[in-house]
């Protein structure tokens, strides 16, 4: 199942989502990542 970038926004400007994580599994399987504020991340994506 994906999740658009305008369903993003769409939720984001509704108020449901307040925070992004954005990871990926290294070579352990770990996640690594970092958390945005939700606000922040759509606003700085074309």
């Amino acid at each position: 199942m994906a999740y658009s970038l305008e369903e993003l926004r769409g939720d984001v400007a509704a108020g449901r989502i307040d925070t992004v994580l954005v990871a990926f599994p290294d070579m352990q399987g770990r996640m690594i990542g970092k958390r945005f504020q939700s606000r922040i991340f759509s606003r700085n994506r074309p």
